[in-house]
């Protein structure tokens, strides 16, 4: 189940489209990000937070994942009273950080450079400052703006409304996630870390204030997971010496209906290059 999975979520179109067509290396991520969720599932947090971290410093995107993680590694953990799962991940985080950041201090001429290195990559990671207003705002938010046409309403505001509007939409989520998961109900704690991965990110890509078409490959992976996973898709029975797919499975339709609606999201980056031909291919 585990390979299905994985071929499924490293072989969508949009990511074959971004990754062969602009060579967006997200495959790299999403397969940093499914190796943290499975070592989540096979209760192994350590490695898990070594793995999100590899994700999020390769492509810096992944912090759309961070309010649900901590939630979560926090209530399996030290809110659980397991203070040795607690160590483990405070262990490989920091491990973690020294592996990334031990080079600047080996490669770079003086200590002053490597810490501007420092904060400046830090301050990549906190989504406060993944937006830039000096750049016009999505289409939504410009529909935002149109609705005052009386009102000066800057790019620094719609940056600030689009910030209270993502912490807005992920308070149900994390308060959600701090409810439910718990130590002693493990199986319900899992299912709700991919649901809250899922509502997260999908919070992330609707309302920022920046739109990046190749974004939507995120929010795919948990939803793919939840679809395939969790979702119970069944195999009918072997009447014959061979099996097939329930014909009457909605978990697969609702798959497919995902999948066409992320190559819609592309389709800017397929306007822009011309790419045509292989867009309708591969739908």
């Amino acid at each position: 189940v585990n390979f299905i999975n994985s071929l499924i979520i490293l072989l969508q179109p949009t990511v074959l489209l971004i990754d062969h067509a602009f060579f967006g290396y997200h495959g790299f991520t999403l397969g940093a990000l499914l190796l943290s969720i499975n070592n989540i599932l096979d209760n192994k947090l350590g490695g898990a937070s070594v793995f999100y971290i590899l994700a999020m410093f390769f492509d810096q995107n992944c912090i759309v994942f961070a309010p649900v993680f901590i939630v979560y590694f926090l209530k399996m953990s030290i809110f659980s009273l397991s203070l040795i799962d607690f160590a483990s991940i405070v262990f490989a985080v920091f491990m973690a950080l020294v592996l990334f950041y031990f080079p600047l201090y080996l490669f770079l001429d003086n200590q002053e450079e490597s810490f501007r290195l420092l904060k400046m990559s830090l301050l990549k990671l906190c989504p406060l400052t993944l937006t830039n207003p000096d750049i016009d705002s999505t289409n939504f938010w410009n529909y935002i703006k149109a609705l005052f046409p009386n009102k000066n309403i800057s790019n620094e505001d719609l940056k600030l409304l689009s910030m209270v509007v993502k912490l807005v939409s992920l308070l149900p989520t994390c308060i959600y996630m701090f409810k439910v998961c718990s130590i002693t109900r493990k199986p319900r704690s899992k299912i709700a870390l991919l649901y809250g991965l899922a509502s997260c990110s999908l919070s992330f890509y609707l309302f920022s204030y920046e739109f990046d078409c190749t974004s939507i490959v995120l929010p795919m992976l948990p939803l793919t997971l939840l679809i395939v996973k969790y979702n119970q898709i069944t195999t009918a029975r072997e009447s014959t010496k061979t099996s097939k797919v329930d014909d009457n499975n909605y978990s697969l339709h609702m798959l497919f209906f995902i999948q066409n609606m992320s190559m819609y999201s592309i389709w800017p980056l397929i306007a822009e290059y011309d790419l045509f031909p292989q867009y309708f291919i591969m739908i």
